[in-house]
């Protein structure tokens, strides 16, 4: 769920910075208001609210009134904005090298770092403009991008390989943010 309101609204603010989003987070099940609150904190001007039911409808047969559906709640009190706590979202530049890692990760044998750095230039996530040949790429790549990873837990070593695999929780975060621009890289 996380996944679906995150991009929901970064696509919003993608196409039109200066939205006005409103997240209602007391509407739906309890997986979507905990997700819509998190996507919520992740975007500075989203506005989430919540609105409590002030009266409900007894008994649940009357969820329509004539040929209008009215759900459970007969009157709602006025909306209120939740307190912001800003959450940063995952750095993109980060996710993308990694889904490009990811990407290149074939019958279970991930890529060797020449093959990931080419890809990086390729799409332009590569952000070390003047390097002086592979033996400083390589440090660049491991110092800007695996050391990173494996800080925040999204992939592992291998010792025997020399070679770094995702981890769940670096695949669930290529599974949730920035879908769209991962959609867009070249392979």
């Amino acid at each position: 769920m996380l996944r679906v309101t995150y991009n929901i609204m970064f696509d919003e603010y993608s196409s039109n910075p200066n939205s006005d989003v409103f997240v209602n987070i007391s509407a739906g099940s309890s997986e979507y208001a905990a997700a819509s609150i998190i996507s919520a904190m992740m975007f500075p001007t989203s506005i989430p609210f919540s609105v409590s039911t002030e009266k409900y409808h007894v008994p649940t047969k009357f969820y329509l009134d004539g040929n209008v559906p009215v759900g459970l709640a007969a009157e709602v009190h006025l909306p209120k904005v939740v307190t912001r706590y800003d959450i940063e979202p995952p750095d993109k530049i980060l996710v993308l090298g990694l889904s490009v890692l990811n990407t290149l990760t074939v019958d279970y044998r991930a890529p060797k770092g020449p093959e990931v750095i080419e890809r990086l230039k390729k799409n332009g996530i590569w952000f070390r403009k003047n390097s002086s040949g592979p033996r400083s790429d390589a440090v660049y790549y491991h110092r800007d991008f695996v050391k990173k990873w494996e800080r925040v837990g999204w992939v592992y070593r291998d010792d025997h390989e020399k070679r770094f695999y995702l981890t769940d929780r670096g695949k669930m975060i290529l599974n949730t943010f920035y879908l769209t621009e991962q959609n867009n890289l070249i392979m």
